[in-house]
């Protein structure tokens, strides 16, 4: 991150406050012809205006003239709204009615400044790293390596050989014995899909099908 006396630098200031007396007309580029009725507390202190002639003045806003005018030209917006205390939506309304374009040169200024800092903050955290162990985050099981006996399982696995343990002779009975499915998965801690297709295998319905659900009815 850029330290602050470089984001909120003016790389073509400076920029001074006009001198004038409450009740001046000056012209703003913004709102034409305008009355200066206070001053604002910004950094830069600016004159405050509302338009002449409109019978309410309420507190009015920045009137955008002289060096107020160059800085919205030349100066990024993170500098301006820093040192006049305007928004950045005002400065986007500004820029786009002065014809500036969104990317002026203090706005490049500020990017090669900021791509400038990473670079250097990089190469100083480089330098103070070199020669000292490693340390912190270490990713999980790293360096380390699977027993031939898993390797081979997950081989097995992913080609269908090793799909499930095989089915013992008291499994297969209680599913002959048409015990439930569900106390058959509790028994045998397997997973109901398994059950189903064990019993699928042995030629015995699984309770899902037509005829089953019909013989319930009945």
């Amino acid at each position: 991150m850029l330290p602050d006396h470089e984001r909120f630098r003016f790389h073509f200031g400076p920029y001074e406050q006009p001198s004038y007396e409450y009740g001046d007309i000056v012209e703003c580029a913004a709102r034409g012809e305008v009355e200066i009725i206070r001053q604002s507390d910004g950094r830069i202190p600016w004159p405050v205006g509302f338009p002449t002639g409109t019978g309410n003045r309420g507190r009015g806003t920045l009137i955008l003239f002289d060096d107020l005018k160059l800085a919205i030209e030349n100066e990024s917006s993170q500098a301006v709204k820093y040192w006049f205390g305007v928004s950045v939506h005002t400065i986007a309304k500004w820029r786009k009615l002065l014809g500036v374009s969104r990317s002026n040169a203090g706005t490049k200024k500020l990017f090669e400044s900021a791509l400038r800092n990473d670079v250097d903050r990089a190469v100083k955290i480089s330098k103070a790293r070199q020669g000292k162990p490693r340390t912190g985050y270490t990713p999980p099981f790293e360096g380390r390596k699977h027993s031939t006996r898993s390797r081979k399982q997950m081989s097995q696995r992913r080609t269908g050989v090793l799909r499930r343990r095989p089915c013992e002779a008291w499994e297969d009975q209680l599913l002959q014995d048409q015990v439930s499915i569900h106390e058959v998965a509790k028994r045998t801690h397997r997973a109901l899909r398994l059950v189903r297709e064990r019993k699928q295998e042995l030629g015995l319905p699984d309770g899902r099908s037509s005829e089953v659900r019909q013989q319930k009815k009945q």
